[in-house]
């Protein structure tokens, strides 16, 4: 695969301070309650805010669904793509002028393949329902 693009795909830090906006729509539209907003914007408040720790994961935890629907997506339309980590964070917000709340967590290229490189064995789910 030669990637026609590399996309960097990052977590806000402070996610949580955009909640009451991001849930707007959602409450306008009657799919929840102003009551439900304000709690889950309560609960998230408390569990994130002075918490770094907690800001950190979700953002990778965040981002990384992000990445995987970005890859189905490009899959679906007919292209290969490839998730990349281990890198520099610093070196990667610098280079794409990342603002300080968000963290670089992957980056993932995405091209067409000639269709020699065959898909990997994946392993396999187990599943258990409880």
């Amino acid at each position: 695969m030669q990637a026609a693009a590399v996309i960097v795909i990052s977590g806000k830090l402070t996610g949580y301070q955009d909640l009451n906006e991001k849930l707007q729509a959602s409450v306008q539209t009657g799919i929840i309650d102003n009551d439900t907003a304000q709690n889950w914007i309560s609960a998230a408040y408390a569990a994130f805010h002075d918490n770094p720790r907690a800001q950190r994961d979700e953002a990778i935890r965040s981002a990384s669904l992000a990445a995987m629907t970005l890859m189905l997506a490009a899959q679906e339309q007919g292209w290969a793509s490839c998730p990349m980590s281990g890198l520099d964070t610093e070196a990667v917000r610098q280079t794409a002028g990342l603002s300080e709340n968000l963290l670089p967590v992957l980056l993932v290229a995405i091209g067409k393949t000639d269709g020699r490189q065959k898909q990997k064995i994946r392993a396999q789910v187990e599943w258990s329902v409880i």
